[in-house]
This record gives C-alpha cells, sequence and structure tokens, in this order.
C-alpha cells in the first residue's frame, strides 16, 4: 500500500539507506524529496499522462473520463487531464 511504502522511504531515509520501490505508483511517495528513493515504474500521473497521449496518438479528439474517488483514481484522473489539455483533448 502507498502507506506503507512511504513509511518506510522515510525510515530508510532517515538512515541514509536507498529505497526501491518496485510496485508504489503513488504520486505522494515521489513528494517527499528523497535522493535514495528509487521507484522502478511510473507513478499514477504519469501513467495518466502517458494515457492522454495514447489517445491523442490514436487520433481522437475528445474523451470522457470516469473515475472513483480513491487516491489512486485521483492522481491518475489528474495526469490525464493535464495532458489532454495540453494536447487539445477536449
Amino acid at each position: 500500500s502507498p502507506e506503507t511504502s512511504i513509511s518506510a522511504s522515510v525510515t530508510y531515509d532517515a538512515h541514509q539507506l536507498p529505497f526501491i520501490a518496485p510496485r508504489s505508483t503513488s504520486v505522494r511517495l515521489g513528494r517527499h524529496g528523497f535522493k535514495l528513493l528509487f521507484m522502478l515504474i511510473p507513478d499514477d500521473a504519469q501513467m495518466g499522462q502517458a494515457l492522454a497521449r495514447f489517445v491523442t496518438a490514436q487520433g481522437y479528439r475528445s474523451a470522457g473520463v470516469l473515475s472513483v474517488r480513491s487516491p489512486y483514481s485521483q492522481s491518475l484522473t489528474q495526469g490525464f487531464l493535464m495532458q489532454a489539455l495540453e494536447s487539445g483533448l477536449s
């Protein structure tokens, strides 16, 4: 869970140990600014941006978004919407 990764990363950072997050996609994990944090996959917002770029590359000019109210869904949606606006999607 993101909470577990965040808690662990704080402890690792306090002891100047590298923290490798192989499965965590929470944008909150990367916001701490730790120098020894390594996320192996993109965060939720980056995935949302990639989805919007894919939709644009497929030639779509508009897109709709349905999401649930969870931290994962919110950051994924925000990333998608930001990129969609930049790409000219409506």
